[in-house]
């Protein structure tokens, strides 16, 4: 058992200095989502809003995670550094 949690902890490690050293956008990943957003994106909220099954807080958790995403991609095209 020590020696599967050991080899779990080098896995997460390892893959996180992967990441680290690859840099911290994808541009191509960022541009996809920010065209999601303005198409899909803004259809989905249209749903949820007309959604009668959707309680209030649902609405709202939905809204919020649209809401976070678009920030996302805000920050990601505003710095430079994750280009």
């Amino acid at each position: 058992m020590k020696n599967f949690l050991d080899f779990i902890l080098l896995a997460v490690v390892t893959v996180g200095i992967c990441l680290f050293m690859s840099g911290c956008v994808n541009k191509q990943l960022a541009e996809s989502y920010s065209q999601y957003l303005d198409t899909a994106g803004t259809e989905y909220l249209q749903y949820v809003e007309n959604d009668p099954a959707l309680t209030d807080d649902d609405k709202a958790i939905r809204h919020g995670n649209h809401d976070q995403a678009a920030a996302t991609v805000k920050k990601f095209r505003e710095t430079k550094w994750s280009w």
